[in-house]
């Protein structure tokens, strides 16, 4: 912290990250399951976190955040039932979130995301 510097993720790289994500247009695929999701963004999570995490995971809580609201998403185009409200489906995923924790890795890292 002398020199300003702090072990964290640059804005860059999470806006590279975050690009990746919008690119993957998960979003829009209303015909896949929350476990094909899981399955593809696996492996990109866990090493995110062991690179970018390994000296303060707390950095990439507004990374995780931003994928968290692209969730929220896919689960409105997917449940039509949940109308225009991403507080119905944050809802939706806090309740997969408890009945299978273990499905995104970054559910395990913060309990709060």
């Amino acid at each position: 912290m002398f020199l300003g510097f702090d072990c964290e993720i640059s804005q860059k790289s999470q806006t590279r990250i975050v690009q990746k994500w919008k690119d993957l247009k998960f979003h829009k695929q209303s015909n896949i399951v929350i476990q094909d999701i899981a399955t593809k963004l696996r492996l990109q999570i866990i090493g995110i976190s062991r690179y970018y995490g390994y000296f303060n995971v707390a950095s990439l809580r507004k990374l995780f955040r931003y994928l968290q609201n692209r969730l929220a998403k896919w689960v409105r185009n997917k449940y039509k039932s949940m109308g225009r409200s991403y507080t119905k489906a944050h809802r939706w995923l806090a309740e997969i979130k408890i009945s299978y924790p273990t499905l995104f890795y970054h559910w395990q890292l913060f309990k709060s995301v």
